[in-house]
């Protein structure tokens, strides 16, 4: 299957199992399928996690703090930028994107897939801003979100707030700074990932069976 998901999100449809069904046909002999999420038996959706994400921002910007959020240059960020637009109570803060997540986010505006909403581009004055969203969401090693995290963890009075919004291994650098932050600093997680779901996963299998 490669990466798939079932559930539509802002810049991308999700998978019509009925319109795969009618090319391959629906009855298959064997099914490789991505289970980056086969374990995970969380019972909120995509939409759950879509609210929750959007009332910890306003939470978080109404108690005078700021937002850090690693996120996947291609389709997280631009998900993310498209949430904060849409929620009325974070669409008049400063937002500034890093790393490669400013230039494909243009790109991503230019096809009509992320809304049309100013951003900044700006690491001098990175922390001047009420929200950051920085490549990569796996906070790998010399990323703009690796100097980003590591930048704060320096800082004696750290104003903001990390919000994970994906999956990072253990066993990844990435997560064991998201333990350091924890130490000292507010964190919360909620995902916004567009792998497919473990109820997903068992449709798609169910569906060919």
């Amino acid at each position: 299957t490669s990466d798939f998901c079932l559930h539509d999100q802002s810049t991308v449809k999700g998978m019509n199992l009925s319109q795969v069904g009618s090319y391959i046909g629906s009855k298959l002999d064997y099914l490789v399928i991505e289970s980056t999420y086969g374990t995970n038996l969380t019972a909120l959706n995509y939409e759950d996690n879509l609210e929750l994400f959007d009332k910890l921002c306003s939470k978080i910007l109404t108690y005078e703090k700021r937002i850090f959020i690693p996120a996947y240059a291609i389709g997280r960020a631009q998900e993310i930028l498209n949430a904060i637009v849409d929620n009325e109570d974070t669409n008049g803060y400063s937002i500034n994107v890093l790393g490669m997540a400013n230039n494909v986010t243009l790109h991503y505006q230019f096809l009509n897939k992320c809304k049309p909403r100013k951003f900044y581009n700006d690491r001098d004055n990175a922390f001047n801003y009420d929200i950051i969203i920085a490549s990569s969401g796996m906070l790998v090693e010399d990323s703009e979100s690796y100097f980003i995290i590591n930048d704060l963890l320096k800082k004696e009075n750290n104003s903001y707030v990390l919000l994970q919004t994906g999956y990072i291994p253990p066993n990844e650098e990435g997560y064991t700074l998201i333990e350091d932050w924890k130490k000292n600093n507010l964190f919360f997680e909620t995902s916004l990932s567009a792998h497919a779901s473990n109820g997903e996963i068992h449709k798609v299998i169910e569906y060919f069976e």
